[in-house]
């Protein structure tokens, strides 16, 4: 069963199938194993209040950026590619941070938001310089 939905000039696809709930079921599954595993690892090593602020400031403020990201270019997200680019760009922001965070012992959450001025403009630059693209192709072309 396929549920369209019409909304002025585009329609949007939401095939309801068991591959999907299955995929679903999946990634709650592997979410829900991960934070254990954090849990437990926590739970054996103890607790270091300043590991527990370093990694919370990374959560909180990536939240932060990239929701005032994704209010900027909200009207853009019916493009496959750009949703794509989002979740490579906030990979790498998460990758290279976490790199950060694990090697400097006395990183705090503040410098993480030192960077914004930095990192807003150019993952806006990217995403934009991406939904171009998508917007250049022929009608008929997903992607």
């Amino acid at each position: 069963m396929i549920e369209v939905l019409e909304s002025n000039d585009w329609i949007v696809w939401c095939p309801v199938t068991l591959s999907r709930v299955r995929d679903f079921v999946i990634y709650i599954s592997v979410g829900v194993l991960v934070l254990v595993g954090v849990y437990l690892y926590a739970e054996h090593r103890g607790p270091n209040t300043d590991a527990v602020a370093k990694w919370a400031g990374l959560v909180v403020t990536t939240l932060i950026l990239f929701g005032y990201i994704l209010k900027e270019v909200w009207k853009e997200r019916r493009h496959k590619r750009f949703w794509l680019t989002l979740f490579l760009l906030l990979s790498v922001h998460s990758l290279l941070w976490s790199l950060v965070l694990a090697q400097g012992e006395n990183v705090k959450p503040l410098a993480l938001v030192m960077f914004f001025p930095i990192e807003h403009p150019l993952i806006v630059m990217v995403l934009m310089k991406c939904i171009v693209k998508a917007r250049a192709k022929p009608r008929g072309h997903h992607g």
